[in-house]
């Protein structure tokens, strides 16, 4: 009690001591909590150490999928329980008062089913003849605010009529920027750009696909697999898969390994940070101390212990 008198008694020290150790505790906390969301908190689908991308090597570089050897590896590589391709992109929304960008994804059937995440509503639906479109829980809420009704409702995107079917969870992201997710109308998503049968495609690169590994499986397992099926379409399509390698890489990694030497610099520097702030209040509480000092010696001389006046102090 007599050190809380003590700090009203004194409110701009005391202010400025708390402020400075606020923002220090503040930066450090921020950090962690990006540094907490990469490395250790489990990512917000089902079972996702089973999880991961796969990608071709061409020259050393990781490139996306055409449209049929998605479907060569879904159907040969049985390393995996299940596999999904993914064409992200960006839709007009019409049908309000002014057009609207919307960032998306095209998905394959299966996309939702492997990822596991259950919908906050309605029933997220494989790939089909007829679009069917999924919603992000934020689009939903400031587009449609936050009314169960929006899942049943027609929406127009890119001049298309699309049938929403369900909510996703804020929770779930991938990829990161989407809004709105669309089925498939065949089992490829079609291409972005060019009017072409993505499923006899070999050509055209532009598939991200996951795929959930079967119990038991580990990612260098699945490589191997995946480069003997890999193999095998080369040796059938010589002159389209010339040099061409694949590679499995875990979710997480794919997700954040880049961020990994940039976060752990930012949790270094917040370290320094939060130590400096400490340091500084510190200083602070000395130079108040030492201003102090005929207090402590009348304090002294009546009597009070060395253990009091540290105790006092700390």
């Amino acid at each position: 009690m007599n050190v809380l008198r003590s700090l009203r008694r004194s409110p701009a020290f005391t202010a400025l001591a708390v402020g400075i150790l606020a923002l220090g505790i503040a930066a450090a906390a921020a950090v962690l909590d990006v540094v907490d969301a990469a490395f250790l908190r489990p990512l917000p689908f089902a079972e996702p150490s089973r999880l991961v991308t796969l990608w071709q090597v061409s020259g050393g570089t990781d490139i996306t999928l055409d449209g049929a050897d998605f479907l060569d590896w879904k159907a040969q590589a049985g390393a995996f329980e299940e596999m999904a391709a993914v064409s992200a992109r960006g839709f007009t929304l019409t049908g309000a008062d002014r057009p609207e960008r919307v960032e998306g994804a095209i998905v394959s059937g299966g996309f939702f089913a492997l990822l596991g995440t259950p919908p906050l509503l309605g029933r997220a639906v494989g790939a089909g003849h007829a679009r069917t479109a999924v919603l992000s829980e934020p689009f939903w809420r400031s587009r449609f605010g936050a009314d169960p009704s929006a899942v049943g409702r027609t929406i127009t995107l890119d001049g298309e009529p699309v049938e929403v079917t369900a909510v996703m969870p804020a929770r779930f992201a991938y990829p990161p920027a989407a809004q709105v997710w669309i089925s498939a109308r065949t089992r490829v998503p079609d291409h972005p750009t060019y009017p072409i049968d993505p499923e006899h495609d070999r050509v055209r690169h532009y598939l991200t696909v996951l795929a959930r590994l079967r119990p038991g499986i580990t990612p260098a397992q699945a490589g191997t697999a995946l480069q003997a099926v890999q193999a095998r379409i080369a040796a059938d399509f010589p002159d389209d898969e010339r040099g061409i390698s694949a590679r499995v890489v875990p979710l997480r990694e794919q997700m954040f390994g880049k961020l990994r030497p940039v976060l752990l610099g930012l949790g270094a520097v917040a370290a320094l940070l939060f130590l400096v702030a400490w340091a500084n209040a510190a200083h602070l509480f000395l130079a108040r101390a030492i201003a102090r000092e005929h207090e402590m010696a009348v304090r002294v001389a009546l009597g009070a212990t060395r253990a009091s006046m540290w105790r006092r102090f700390f």
